[in-house]
């Protein structure tokens, strides 16, 4: 977690003979190297998913904080989605924690009241899939569906966490381990799931688009302005990967936070 790189890296200090790994992307000293997986690629192409499934042009986004690399996940699954049908809008609602009951579901219901009939998440537990599920609101999940699909659920992304380790176990064995590891569907640490019922149309799409990111494409790429219009990246540019992990601290255009009241 990037709220525990302080007592990482005061551990690190008092062993130096151990290498220590935390699951984030801010890289703060040398003694401490950071993973984490790109989720924004997946997060493109399910943003184009859902796009095609939202009949309101409402998408409801819910995260823990607006924090690394969560914004530039939001940004990428807005222009994923804004690429598949141009004028929608996703709406985000900060809950605050990781896992937080109580305030997915109060975020869960605002977003209905604001007409958001596709939803998707970014959090630690199930809770918030199950919630919708029971409002008979179609949405992603973060997480493995489980062997039966739930009949509300359009896809999920998955990450192969036992990669990830085993990647940095065999970097380190063989000094390569970089002080950040970053890597996402090109390298096998992502994968999505998309549910049986999607209509051949829709699921086209999503792979068409898997595969030109797969061949290199760029997510964050081309003409990208923000909230306020102003302009983040131009075309024919491709935004730089130390943006995404610190600088970006902004929202693109047609994203709009909301209280979870």
């Amino acid at each position: 977690s990037p709220f525990q790189m302080g007592s990482a890296k005061r551990q690190a200090v008092k062993f130096p003979e151990l290498k220590f790994f935390n699951c984030s992307v801010n890289q703060q000293s040398s003694a401490v190297r950071t993973y984490y997986p790109r989720f924004h690629e997946a997060k493109y192409l399910l943003g184009a998913l859902a796009a095609m499934f939202s009949e309101d042009h409402r998408i409801g986004y819910i995260a823990d904080y607006p924090i690394f690399s969560t914004i530039a996940s939001i940004n990428a699954f807005a222009l994923g989605a804004q690429k598949a049908r141009p004028g929608v809008r996703v709406l985000v609602a900060w809950t605050g924690d990781w896992i937080a009951p109580e305030k997915e579901r109060e975020a869960l219901y605002r977003l209905k009241m604001e007409n958001a009939d596709v939803v998707t998440y970014f959090l630690a537990s199930q809770n918030l899939a199950r919630e919708a599920q029971s409002l008979e609101m179609d949405y992603i999940d973060f997480h493995h569906p489980g062997l039966n699909w739930p009949s509300h659920c359009l896809a999920a992304m998955e990450t192969d966490w036992a990669r990830v380790y085993a990647d940095l176990l065999r970097l380190n064995l063989h000094g390569q381990s970089d002080l950040t590891y970053w890597r996402g569907m090109t390298e096998g640490v992502l994968s999505l799931r998309l549910a049986p019922k999607i209509p051949p149309a829709e699921e086209a799409l999503v792979l068409r688009a898997r595969s030109e990111l797969l061949k290199g494409q760029p997510v964050l790429s081309g003409q990208i302005e923000d909230g306020e219009g102003r302009l983040r990246c131009r075309e024919g540019e491709v935004m730089a990967n130390s943006s995404l992990l610190s600088d970006m601290n902004w929202l693109v255009k047609g994203v709009e936070v909301i209280d979870a009241r």
